[in-house]
């Protein structure tokens, strides 16, 4: 999966999720794109792995909580921040109950 911004849709078969910021597409398509200096690598942003959901397990983890949602309040700019910089700016918005997990390591057995 990626993430492209700021480049019209340029991709076939992309999908967009917001205003100007588009997902999934042809994988081949990004490939020649980048080669062409057509997108860079501040226009996208891959992501590995796979997360899934039974039907309604989704909705009841917001029922319960156990999700902390925020409206994109970057916009456009969200791929200029780095994932790292980008958690530890968010979870500062939700408040001092939060604030232990803005620098805690990305895989937890390292603490």
């Amino acid at each position: 999966m990626y993430f492209i911004h700021n480049v019209p849709q340029l991709i076939k078969n992309s999908i967009e999720i917001s205003n100007g910021l588009f997902w999934g597409g042809e994988f081949e398509t990004i490939l020649k794109l980048l080669d062409e200096n057509k997108i860079t690598k501040n226009n996208i942003r891959f992501f590995l792995g796979y997360t899934g959901w039974n039907q309604g397990q989704l909705f009841k983890e917001h029922i319960e909580n156990s999700w902390l949602i925020k409206e994109n309040i970057y916009k456009e700019k969200i791929l200029k921040k780095t994932p790292s910089e980008l958690w530890k700016e968010l979870m500062k918005t939700f408040g001092n109950s939060k604030l232990i997990w803005c620098n805690a390591p990305e895989d937890p057995v390292l603490n």
